[in-house]
């Protein structure tokens, strides 16, 4: 499923472009992933609050 996704490629890639560049890219990526983090989890946590309240409904509705 990740085959693409190998370490030592992205390594060598890395190691192939100019400092700046590098630094770039890897900046990116992690401030990239700091910022979509909460976002997830803020779906999750939102995600399973709607869950939570419409079970509460459809189980008061059903008894």
């Amino acid at each position: 499923m990740f085959s693409s996704i190998n370490l030592h490629n992205i390594i060598q890639r890395l190691r192939k472009m100019r400092p700046y560049t590098a630094l770039a890219t890897v900046a990116t990526v992690l401030l990239g992933g700091l910022l979509l983090l909460p976002l997830i989890l803020l779906f999750v946590f939102v995600g399973f609050i709607g869950m939570t309240l419409l079970r509460n409904q459809y189980m008061k509705h059903n008894r």
